[in-house]
């Protein structure tokens, strides 16, 4: 998949999470499930074995183990700059790291599809009897 080319760095700032107050609710109760479906919509698998381990990672303070990478996925995939403290915003601020990724994709997302591509509607699967 080409990679989308919109700017060097994150839409939004990490602690913006108001800024999409949908997110941010999620986020706050449900990171691991965010951060999932962030990945699959990143890398167009699933992402429910994120969601898992990220799940019990968080449990024990280790989710920047999934979170480094799957913040990675996500800057390769937008061109974002790499900024010094991945690490650093994985550990100290995993709720918001989740909460910021999503809100990226979703803006580049909602940018990408404004700026010409088509979007395929789901459709429902054709049952045979």
């Amino acid at each position: 998949e080409a990679k989308v080319k919109m700017s060097s760095s994150f839409s939004t700032g990490l602690f913006e999470c108001c800024s999409d107050v949908p997110i941010c609710c999620i986020g706050m109760q449900m990171s691991p499930c965010l951060l999932g479906d962030t990945h699959s919509r990143i890398t167009g698998q699933g992402g429910f074995g994120k969601c898992c381990l990220y799940g019990v990672l968080s449990q024990c303070c280790l989710c920047a183990i999934v979170g480094v990478p799957a913040r990675k996925e996500l800057r390769e995939k937008y061109d974002i700059v790499q900024g010094s403290g991945d690490c650093v915003v994985r550990c100290f601020y995993p709720t918001c790291a989740v909460c910021q990724e999503a809100r990226e994709v979703k803006i580049r997302s909602a940018q990408h599809t404004a700026a010409g591509s088509i979007v395929a509607p789901l459709q429902q699967p054709q049952i045979k009897y």
